[in-house]
């Protein structure tokens, strides 16, 4: 059924539902009770919107399907993994992004004061995640 649109400046009820005043699209036949009880004078046709054509992902190298536009995906932040305190623990001894915080072995992590078996088991699941 065609979907019109209607403006309302009283609520009105119909068939147990309550239109609100505002712009309402509804189908054509519930408009065209609307307009005979004297709730809405017009009622403007909806023309259909042509949906956008998807890109499928390039695949990348490893057959990964990376990003949209064949960039491969963006690093995480430390952040998002460890969180901020233990972001900025990190930071402050050398290792800014998660590349160089993987990079790193488990014992030289652990000699950081502030960096526990926690976080180190965090920035590890999420690289076999």
């Amino acid at each position: 059924m065609p979907k019109v649109q209607v403006t309302l400046t009283d609520s009105w009820m119909y068939l147990g539902t309550t239109y609100l005043p505002g712009v309402h699209a509804l189908d054509e036949s519930i408009a065209n009770v609307l307009i005979a009880r004297g709730a809405t004078t017009d009622a403007q046709p909806i023309e259909p919107v042509a949906a956008e054509p998807v890109q499928p992902p390039t695949p990348s190298n490893d057959g990964d399907a990376g990003t949209p536009n064949g960039e491969p995906p963006a690093e995480p932040t430390l952040e998002s993994i460890v969180g901020s305190k233990a972001a900025a623990t990190l930071a402050a001894a050398g290792y800014t992004t998660y590349g160089d915080a993987m990079a790193a072995d488990d014992a030289t992590l652990s000699a950081i004061d502030g960096i526990g078996e926690a976080t180190i088991k965090k920035l590890r699941e999420y690289k076999a995640a």
